[in-house]
């Protein structure tokens, strides 16, 4: 339980769960925290250790790596790695080779002396095939220092893309996240929200999404659970009366960039997926995106900022997408997918490979 769903080492000492723990099996007795953490844990931890270390030797030929660097809300910072690999068996494999403490700059030099120290730990410098990780220069040119191939996050990528055509429709957003910080606010305006929704027949009730602003999904979420909660949202205000500052074009707004970043989400779902290789999708989900937005672009737009956000989007996409196709690396696992090879190149390309 503490190691594969994260309770804290003070769940041995929960009152409750000891009574629980005693009714499944009265004779058994809990470790305490202390022997959890200076033996039980330390042991677990290096049997997993040589096994995983005896699979990577023995059975990955080439890996790729990711890696990423956050900031905790102690405003720690934090580095991880994760190896993957197929195995002999055809089945991908994934480990986190380290996540620990970054106490230093984050560095480009600094960077690529931490990754380099965790591959020459695990026996991994001459099986690196490639390395993912996002955008950030510091980290794209410690990935060149490490002299590996640098395979850019697609997913952070797409954030980047949709983030910045956001823009365009700024003030709507605005108004919308207004609104849903009064809901969040007010236990009077949820209640009176949620009642609304029982007496119109929605069921089950649902609750609004407040975006977060380092991810563009969570406001396109926002958008489509407000939209679905229109009328019980105005009846509410209404009743509240709460002033209402969106006029019909916001509604149309909302409605337009939801079917847009519909499409986007959708992508981003199937290409974050953990459980299957997903580079060889790169090319054809960027060429599906440059086709859907170039699309888009040939229709008319009533209002002119949802015109602003189809002609952001599309330059976005063509600027960090519309050479992929190039990249060999990528090519490559698209044409050895057979599933794919016949439909992710223009015929000049197809002839190159």
């Amino acid at each position: 339980m503490i190691v594969k769903e994260y309770y804290n080492f003070i769940i041995v000492e929960d009152v409750e769960f000891i009574k629980l723990v005693n009714m499944l099996n009265p004779g058994y007795s809990l470790p305490s925290r202390k022997t959890l953490s200076t033996s039980l844990l330390p042991v677990l931890y290096n049997e997993i250790y040589k096994k995983v270390q005896s699979d990577i030797e023995v059975n990955a030929q080439y890996v790729a790596l990711t890696t990423d660097a956050w900031t905790s809300l102690k405003n720690e910072s934090y580095t991880a790695i994760t190896v993957h690999f197929i195995d002999q068996n055809c089945e991908l494999k994934s480990y986190l080779l380290s996540c620990a403490k970054f106490p230093m700059r984050h560095t480009s030099e600094n960077i690529k002396d931490c990754l380099q120290n965790i591959v020459r730990q695990w026996g991994l410098q001459n099986k690196i095939a490639a390395c993912t990780t996002d955008n950030a220069s510091n980290i794209t040119s410690a990935i060149c220092l490490c002299q590996w191939r640098h395979v850019s996050c697609f997913a952070h990528s797409l954030n980047l893309i949709v983030q910045s055509s956001l823009d365009q429709i700024k003030e709507t957003r605005v108004k919308v996240k207004s609104i849903v910080e009064y809901f969040k606010r007010s236990t009077l305006a949820t209640e009176k929200l949620n009642q609304m929704q029982e007496q119109l027949g929605y069921s089950p009730v649902h609750t609004l999404i407040q975006d977060v602003v380092t991810r563009w999904n969570s406001t396109f979420h926002m958008f489509q659970r407000f939209f679905e909660l229109k009328t019980p949202i105005f009846s509410s205000l209404a009743d509240l009366n709460y002033d209402v500052s969106l006029t019909s074009d916001d509604w149309q707004i909302i409605s337009k960039s939801c079917d847009i970043l519909k499409r986007f989400e959708e992508i981003t779902i199937e290409m974050s997926s953990e459980k299957g290789v997903t580079i060889s999708k790169t090319i054809l989900f960027t060429q599906a995106l440059i086709n859907f937005c170039n699309k888009l672009m040939t229709q008319h737009q009533t209002i002119p900022c949802i015109d602003s956000f189809i002609h952001k989007l599309t330059d976005e996409t063509n600027k960090r997408f519309g050479q992929l196709e190039k990249d060999m690396l990528l090519a490559e696992a698209t044409f050895l997918d057979h599933r794919l090879k016949k439909y992710g190149f223009k015929n000049h390309t197809k002839e190159k490979l």
